[in-house]
């Protein structure tokens, strides 16, 4: 498979500090610009603007009256952008935004939290939005009424750093947290269905690179079809899983003459998180931040639509090539050689089969991986022999320490543009082609 990279910075005038956090939406509305993707950033200036990707140019900012956005996020079809400022969370109408430059009201308020919000996220039907927050809960809000519909609790013992919707499945979440815990909530009854502690498993890559921060969960995602899920972890590593049932026979009551022999019946099946892929070597600290992307076309040298990857790009493979266009600023072929040093800031899955991850780190490296063979790995616990986990594809340098990432596929011949917020007011484009 070959990936080819372009970069540029493009200038969005109007932040003066740090863009800290941001959110790209490809819009199905239909307005009177013809705008396709917007894109959400929040600064440390106190401001978050929304902007028009195809032209560059702000559409409307949005003060938070002395108040820093601590997390943003698009509804699944991009009417509403919410946006938490500590521990409220506002819900601004993306029509009123596009109409009014400055000054835009929110038209909700939600204040069910009771400490600072970490991150947000709304469901695939605009029904609910989860809002995980530092005392280690998750309250999962009704979009319309404001009212909280329930609550996570008593499971996170340290900040719920992380939470995601599972689609097609409205009564379920998974939420990851500062105490090592992947949680998979059952959203109706409050309580957990599966919960995997990684204080309680041996760390990966310790025998090789120490590792002196623990396995805590920074953020967790699931795909868009609701089978399989990522975890970032801070001792380096991102853990893929898939959500599978599981059914078990339990002993049942005696059946009609059965003269008090007890007859196996089944219980009904238990959904759990399984893994099937560790992917390490590359981070040497914390994993802590990421988002999901599905829909992208891969091609082989051909260009023509790949259903599997060359084997021949992997991640210290004599026959990695380079992107053609490495010799602009920062490119540098996935080689396996010392990746992500530091603690990595983003990452994302990249095909509908989440197929690859894009993982952005504050050592100023964002990696493309292919995971496309982890599907049958049956072993993610194996010893670790100090290498790059195969399938890293390329290694970007970026100039500046990352805040966030973000990406969108812009046009069916599988382009995604990644989009990074560093400590600069301006964002960093990158564009990928498999």
């Amino acid at each position: 498979m070959v990936c080819t990279l372009t970069e540029s910075t493009i200038s969005f005038v109007g932040h003066i500090k740090a863009v800290t956090y941001l959110a790209l939406h490809k819009t199905d509305l239909t307005t009177s610009d013809g705008i396709d993707v917007l894109l959400a950033t929040a600064s440390d200036d106190g401001l978050v603007i929304v902007w028009d990707c195809a032209t560059v140019t702000k559409k409307c900012e949005i003060s938070g009256d002395g108040e820093l956005c601590s997390a943003l996020c698009w509804s699944a079809i991009g009417d509403t952008l919410y946006v938490a400022y500590n521990d409220v969370i506002c819900a601004y109408a993306t029509e009123t935004l596009l109409a009014t430059p400055s000054g835009a009201q929110p038209e909700r308020k939600f204040t069910s939290n009771k400490d600072e919000i970490g991150q947000i996220t709304v469901d695939q039907k605009n029904q609910y939005i989860a809002a995980a927050d530092d005392s280690g809960e998750v309250r999962i809000l009704d979009t319309h009424t404001t009212k909280q519909a329930s609550l996570l609790t008593r499971t996170h013992t340290n900040i719920c750093s992380s939470v995601s919707f599972i689609r097609d499945r409205p009564g379920e979440c998974v939420s990851g947290g500062l105490d090592g815990k992947l949680v998979l909530w059952d959203c109706n009854r409050c309580v957990p269905k599966h919960v995997v502690d990684f204080m309680d498993v041996p760390q990966e890559g310790a025998s090789a690179t120490p590792m002196f921060n623990p396995p805590m969960v920074n953020c967790v995602k699931v795909s868009s079809n609701g089978r399989r899920m990522a975890a970032g972890l801070a001792d380096g590593t991102v853990r893929v899983f898939d959500l599978v049932n599981v059914r078990s026979q339990g002993p049942g009551n005696a059946g009609k003459g059965g003269k008090g022999k007890k007859q196996k019946q089944k219980k009904p099946p238990r959904r759990v998180m399984q893994q099937i892929r560790c992917l390490r070597g590359a981070h040497r600290h914390a994993v802590s931040a990421f988002v999901m992307l599905e829909g992208c076309v891969m091609r082989n040298k051909d260009g023509e639509n790949a259903n599997a990857m060359s084997s021949d790009v992997k991640a210290g493979s004599s026959n990695a090539e380079s992107s053609p266009d490495s010799s602009a600023r920062g490119v540098v072929s996935g080689n396996g050689e010392g990746e992500h040093e530091g603690k990595a800031e983003g990452l994302r899955y990249v095909d509908e089969d989440s197929l690859c991850i894009v993982s952005a780190g504050a050592d100023k490296k964002i990696c493309v991986w292919d995971v496309r063979d982890s599907l049958n790995d049956t072993a993610p616990e194996e010893p670790y022999d100090g290498l790059v986990s195969d399938g890293l594809l390329l290694t970007i340098k970026h100039p500046h320490t990352i805040n966030w990432i973000d990406a969108v596929v812009v046009s069916s011949g599988g382009g995604v543009t990644v989009m990074v917020a560093d400590q600069t007011p301006n964002v960093t484009l990158y564009q990928l082609t498999f």
